[in-house]
């Protein structure tokens, strides 16, 4: 697997520069295949990325992009991504990543999780002296404390959930419950498990910022979402 980190800098979009590995690069990216050769292209900057290279990769993992050249650089070269999609890969949130391409049906969201191993770009020693090596003492990096953030209650996500999908028009979690309740007694549905269906939805899609709405299985009739695409 050949890896180009920065890859704007090595194959160049026209009208963004020249580099004597673009030539290679698109032959590696069209070719390599045969000769098990495989193509990693990894770049902050899609659009100045030359779109012959990648249109030629097969899975696209995307994380969040609000720049527009760059957003429509993607949509126009991974298959699959509409207009909508753009929408998004505005909101994607820290670690999580839409991952496109020809292998996948459609594109799906996926969590990052963060690296475990440590970073081995520092060097342990160093030259004091003509053919001396002294060794370095490597601080220790700073503990972060974690804080922990109050986290919504069961009754939260299902008022939030409830509403955007236009279900119900309340002011409190506790009205939103009651009105719920009756309806389920009324589809001889278990009040409990029609509830905490809702709540899933809030806790794992649903957020109050962000919400992953591609990923969401309510999307379609999801009254929130048909507005934000307004």
């Amino acid at each position: 697997m050949y890896i180009v980190e920065e890859a704007h800098n090595y194959c160049p979009e026209r009208g963004y520069g020249n580099a004597v590995s673009s030539s290679i690069l698109r032959t590696v990216a069209s070719e390599g295949r045969k000769f098990g050769m495989g193509l990693c292209v990894v770049s902050q900057r899609p659009a100045k990325v030359d779109k012959n290279v990648i249109s030629q990769c097969n899975t696209n993992i995307i994380l969040k992009v609000t720049n527009p050249n760059d957003l429509r650089a993607i949509i126009q070269s991974v298959e699959g991504l509409t207009s909508e999609t753009a929408d998004e890969i505005k909101r994607l949130q820290v670690g999580v990543a839409l991952v496109a391409g020809g292998s996948l049906t459609r594109p799906i969201m996926v969590e990052i999780r963060t690296r475990e191993t440590s970073h081995g770009g520092r060097s342990i020693t160093i030259i004091s002296g003509e053919g001396e090596y002294k060794p370095v003492k490597i601080p220790e990096q700073p503990k972060i404390e974690k804080v922990e953030e109050k986290r919504p209650s069961k009754a939260e996500h299902v008022h939030r959930v409830a509403n955007r999908l236009g279900w119900v028009s309340t002011a409190t979690p506790d009205e939103t419950i009651e009105i719920l309740s009756r309806e389920a007694k009324k589809m001889k549905e278990d009040p409990f498990k029609y509830l905490q269906s809702l709540a899933k939805l809030g806790e794992k899609y649903c957020h109050e910022s962000n919400p992953l709405c591609i990923k969401c299985p309510m999307r379609e009739k999801c009254r929130y979402r048909l507005m934000k695409r307004r």
